[in-house]
C-alpha cells in the first residue's frame, strides 16, 4: 500500500504551486516599469517627445520632439489667442548619440511612469528617522512628459511638481539646448 509522507506531501504541494505561480511570473515581466527597451536598433526607429503642460503664458502647451535620423519638431498649442504654431528644425546626428547616452545610462528605462510630490521625512530628538507618505502635488502645477519610442517599445514618464531622478532634469535641458531658437520663433518672444 502507498503511503504519503510529510516530505512527500510537501513536495507535491510544492509542484502545484510552482505550477500555479509560474503565469503569474510571466505577466510580471510585460510589466511596462519593468519591459527594457531593444538592445539593438536602427537610429530611425529612435524618437524622444518632452510635453509641457502649464508652460508659459504665452505657450501653456508646449512640445519638443526630436528623432533619430536630425530632426526635431517644436510645437505651441495657445489657449485662446491666436494660433498654434510649430516648426521643424535640424538635430545633429552628435546631439541625438548624447540624448541616448543621457537615456541610457541614466536608467531612463527603470524609472516609474509618474512622478510627483516629496515624502515627508522627520527627525525625532532621539535621532529616530521618520519616512511617511508623499504629500500631494499642487493642483494644477507645471507637468513634464517625456516620451521614448524606439521601434515598437514605448516608455513614458510623467513628471509633476516635486522631487525626481536627475536624469529627468539632464533630459529637459538637453532637448532645451537642441530646440535652441524654436521657442522665441514659434510664440514670438524672449521666454523659453
Amino acid at each position: 500500500m502507498f503511503r504519503m509522507t510529510s516530505c512527500r506531501v510537501a513536495g507535491v504541494l510544492a509542484l502545484v504551486l510552482c505550477c500555479a505561480v509560474a503565469p503569474s511570473v510571466t505577466a510580471q515581466a510585460g510589466d511596462p516599469e519593468t519591459e527594457q527597451p531593444p538592445a539593438r536598433f536602427l537610429l530611425s526607429e529612435f524618437s524622444l517627445t518632452l510635453s509641457r503642460a502649464f508652460h508659459t503664458w504665452e505657450c501653456p502647451s508646449y512640445t519638443i520632439e526630436v528623432g533619430g535620423p536630425g530632426w526635431g519638431q517644436c510645437s505651441c498649442r495657445k489657449m485662446r489667442v491666436g494660433r498654434d504654431r510649430s516648426t521643424q528644425f535640424h538635430v545633429p546626428e552628435d546631439a541625438v548619440r548624447e540624448l541616448l547616452r543621457t537615456l541610457f545610462q541614466g536608467d531612463f528605462f527603470r524609472l516609474r511612469s509618474e512622478y510627483c510630490g516629496s515624502p515627508v521625512v522627520s527627525v525625532d530628538p532621539s535621532g529616530v528617522v521618520q519616512v511617511g507618505e508623499v504629500r500631494a502635488c499642487p493642483n494644477p502645477g507645471r507637468v513634464s512628459a517625456f516620451t521614448v519610442r524606439i521601434g515598437a517599445y514605448t516608455k513614458s514618464v510623467i513628471v509633476r511638481p516635486g522631487e525626481h531622478p536627475d536624469v529627468l532634469d539632464s533630459l529637459e535641458e538637453q532637448l532645451d539646448l537642441i530646440a535652441g531658437g524654436t521657442y522665441r520663433e514659434i510664440v514670438g518672444t524672449e521666454g523659453g
